[in-house]
């Protein structure tokens, strides 16, 4: 059947109404995909020896084209537009969202990366997106990127004043760059601002794609709110990283249907920039909007999404949720074995424990739930708040009484994740995360979660094998299984003055 229309999408013939001229949007589909806008087409092409498609062709019913159309991607469905009968199914088809990996160049270095179709990176494939508004309205998938070094988009609601923008030359988040994208690696969103001479388009272009399964908008010269971007009704994915962007969680009740949502923010554009952290607003309370469809979550970065973290506990087909870097907290003592029941992957924000007492229910918590989910809890510290009545200022070096060798004396408010072989626990330690290599960090006894391996199973040895490791930063704090009072710090420094 494909090697029967082949042809004829490859080969464009005659409009079955017997007449030798081709429809104008044979030539029209050809435009569009050199990225020509539909109104400064040429004049139709004609064809001298053109014949009628054969009776086969002319046989093949609507539904039979429909699903074969919907095979395609939006190039092959615009040189499917032969005729009146293919133009006007063509116009109806769901085009299917398409993407592939690709290796090459990016303006963060060699790397792979992830190229979406349809893609609005210039100005030749906005005005392409315009065409494709009237002829392929029901296009699944488009991706928002950036523009040429001409181009932005119109401004939206509540924008920030261009002289409040960042003059962070260092800042250039684009990460499906390709090789028709008109920039150099010293172009950034600000130079764009910048210019007197900037084309600016219309991004509510995007509107008229009430099928939309897929939205990408990924360092698009984006700054203020934009409504029209938070109202499609079959809307599955969205996936924002812009700095200027502003929104609110509320408004993604304009998207009923949406099941991944994924919003990250660059360090690079948010580091001491007020205006770009607090694009992102709302409570996780609005979610719930989309208790019965929502998959993925992941918001990064965003410190003004705030919410308690229960509020998402019962989503019923929630598996990825990430809320790292956003003002979300939670009391985990709360969560029960039965919450998060599809969850596989859960990035919990930076919660802090306020009291030394809470640390224990809520690691049991904790360990239960990865019990029944592995993949869970990936971090592996969490931390006493710095505002806890707990916590006390102690000394950072001291010496042991009897080789005199310097000796790191830090409270031990961190709360460490270990496992040696198959048995799991949790301790607190000075260790800071980010000086995991340093040799010194003292650690308190382990807090196990899980009884001993048989002494005689093979699972045993790898107890004891990580056990010692383990055992190696017990020093300071041995026998002690919380964190000492201000009293007994101070005493047991005092030992080793």
């Amino acid at each position: 059947f494909f090697l029967m229309i082949l042809p004829r999408i490859i080969y464009p013939v005659a409009d079955s109404n017997g007449s030798d001229e081709l429809d104008t949007h044979t030539t029209e589909a050809n435009s569009l995909k050199r990225g020509v806008g539909v109104d400064n087409l040429a004049p139709p092409l004609v064809l001298e020896s053109a014949t009628r498609p054969s009776p086969d062709i002319d046989a093949i019913g609507h539904d039979m084209l429909n699903v074969v159309f919907g095979f395609l991607n939006w190039r092959e469905v615009l040189k499917a537009r032969v005729s009146r009968r293919w133009r006007d199914i063509a116009t109806h088809v769901h085009v299917p969202p398409s993407s592939v990996t690709k290796k090459g160049k990016t303006l963060r270095g060699s790397a792979a990366y992830t190229s979406h179709d349809f893609q609005v990176n210039s100005e030749t494939s906005y005005q392409t997106l315009v065409g494709l508004a009237r002829v392929l309205p029901n296009l699944q998938q488009i991706q928002l990127g950036r523009l040429g070094y001409q181009d932005k988009f119109t401004d939206g609601e509540d924008s920030t004043p261009r002289i409040e923008l960042m003059d962070d030359d260092e800042f250039s988040d684009v990460d499906d760059f390709n090789d028709d994208d008109e920039f150099s690696d010293e172009d950034d969103f600000n130079d764009i601002e910048r210019r007197e001479d900037v084309r600016e388009h219309d991004v509510g272009i995007v509107a008229k794609f009430q099928r939309l399964r897929n939205l990408y908008i990924i360092g698009a010269p984006l700054n203020g709110r934009y409504s029209a971007l938070f109202n499609f009704p079959h809307l599955q994915k969205l996936h924002i990283d812009v700095p200027y962007l502003k929104w609110d969680l509320s408004m993604l009740k304009g998207l009923p249907r949406l099941e991944e949502l994924v919003c990250l923010r660059d360090d690079r554009a948010i580091h001491g920039n007020d205006v770009c952290q607090e694009a992102v607003t709302g409570d996780v309370q609005s979610l719930r909007v989309l208790k019965f469809t929502l998959k993925t979550l992941k918001i990064a970065r965003c410190v003004n999404v705030v919410g308690n973290l229960l509020n998402l506990a019962d989503f019923p087909l929630l598996e990825d949720l990430d809320l790292h870097g956003t003002s979300v907290t939670g009391d985990l003592r709360s969560m029960q074995v039965h919450h998060f029941p599809k969850m596989k992957t859960l990035g919990l924000p930076d919660l802090e424990f306020h009291r030394i007492g809470d640390v224990p229910g809520s690691m049991d918590t904790i360990f239960s739930l990865k019990k029944r989910t592995p993949s869970l809890f990936r971090q592996k510290f969490w931390h006493l708040a710095k505002s806890s009545q707990d916590r006390y200022i102690g000394q950072s070096r001291g010496r042991t009484e009897s080789t005199k060798e310097e000796l790191n004396t830090k409270p031990p408010f961190t709360i460490e994740v270990v496992k040696a072989g198959p048995r799991l626990g949790w301790r607190w330690t000075n260790a800071d995360p980010r000086e995991l290599f340093r040799s010194d960090i003292e650690s308190c006894e382990i807090n196990w979660i899980d009884p001993a391996p048989d002494d005689l199973s093979e699972e045993y040895k790898m107890y004891t094998k990580g056990l010692q490791r383990l055992q190696q930063s017990v020093g300071l704090y041995k026998e002690l299984h919380k964190p000492p009072t201000e009293d007994e710090y101070n005493l047991l420094i005092g030992d080793h003055a």
